[in-house]
């Protein structure tokens, strides 16, 4: 018997084949959903992209999570600034030792939980109180994003072990050990990673960020080593510098991350072949370094701005482009994963998963 969602997905191929334009002739599909052909890797469950994590707290946007999870299967999202102020998790006045508060943190999180959607945990941005410096290169709901090195590199690990450890407390070892715990987002611009500011002490890209990383990294694996922390989940696949670094270091990364977007303005211009050719990189990277671990793309789209309105959800994403565009996509990658020329990839993310966004 063929499940009421799978009838879906087929009426709606259905109509896309009748209604492409220029098309004058009948067809006909037949599903014989007793025969089965193999099997189908869902790759396409494993992440969704989401805006800013704050929005969880948004009844429109957990009604997007739920529909995504429910009829999608999507099993995480990754989503940004768990640590702004406005989650409000970490409380210093310099001196002394930090508070942490968690009621809002853990009502995004309990709500994930809930609805079984585990989340990619995105260790940005840095909090205006442990923050070397003023730098807003993005505003979440008018809320800064500070791209600043931590002016204490302990406090910095040690929030990073409270968090974790906290998240232990609450959720279970088995539930946090299946979490993806991503270190910053796109460090390799300079509008999301300042670093601290003093070139003579290494560049912010990667030198500041691999120091960063390695502190996270540490304050992770004292809450629970079995943790799979990594990163950079940079923009493009600039991750030579972050996995030379691990493996010439020894440094115990649970997975790569990257993103991509197609950069086109949300036409034939978008090609989603661009994505693949992304995910064929950064295997290749792993390959020629001899490092076995997840690559994940946890943003991908046609565009991450659209012409007149550089960062709205217009014809780019949440339309029936971006569902076309995911479509080709997928085919593409079914392609290679079942002639066995490229292994599953460990996620693919779609930017963004609600129209309820405010990156500005």
């Amino acid at each position: 018997m063929v499940a009421p969602r799978s009838v879906f997905k087929v009426v709606l191929l259905s109509i896309c084949i009748f209604t492409l334009p220029g098309t004058a002739a009948n067809y006909t599909i037949t599903v014989n959903a007793s025969t089965k052909q193999g099997n189908v890797p869902h790759f396409w469950e494993e992440c969704i992209a989401s805006d800013h994590m704050y929005l969880t707290l948004n009844p429109n946007h957990q009604y997007a999570l739920k529909t995504v999870r429910n009829e999608c299967g999507i099993k995480r999202v990754r989503g940004h600034g768990i640590l702004n102020n406005d989650v409000g998790i970490f409380h210093w006045n310099g001196t002394g030792t930090p508070t942490y508060t968690w009621a809002k943190f853990d009502s995004i999180m309990d709500f994930l939980v809930n609805n079984k959607i585990d989340p990619v945990v995105e260790l940005s941005f840095m909090p205006y109180d442990l923050a070397s410096g003023n730098q807003c290169g993005m505003y979440y709901g008018g809320v800064c994003a500070n791209e600043s090195a931590p002016k204490d590199w302990n406090r910095w690990r040690d929030l990073v072990y409270e968090i974790v450890n906290h998240c232990k407390g609450r959720y279970g070892a088995p539930k946090i050990e299946s979490w993806y715990w991503e270190v910053w987002n796109e460090p390799n611009l300079a509008g999301f990673w300042a670093g601290d500011g003093n070139d003579t002490n290494g560049p912010a890209w990667p030198d500041d960020y691999l120091k960063l990383f390695d502190y996270a990294l540490d304050g992770a694996l004292a809450a629970d080593s079995n943790v799979k922390v990594g990163g950079p989940a940079s923009a493009g696949v600039d991750v030579h510098s972050f996995l030379d670094h691990c493996k010439n270091a020894g440094k115990k990364a649970g997975f790569v991350s990257w993103h991509n977007y197609s950069g086109g303005p949300g036409d034939a211009a978008a090609d989603p072949a661009a994505i693949w050719d992304a995910y064929r990189q950064s295997v290749t990277e792993l390959t020629n370094r001899g490092m076995s671990m997840p690559s994940l793309c946890t943003e991908f789209g046609p565009s991450w701005g659209c012409p007149g309105d550089q960062y709205a959800n217009t014809i780019c994403r949440d339309t029936h482009f971006g569902a076309l565009y995911v479509i080709k996509l997928m085919k593409e990658v079914l392609d290679d994963i079942t002639a066995g020329t490229y292994p599953v990839p460990g996620a693919l993310s779609y930017w963004t998963v609600s129209d309820v966004y405010e990156e500005c």
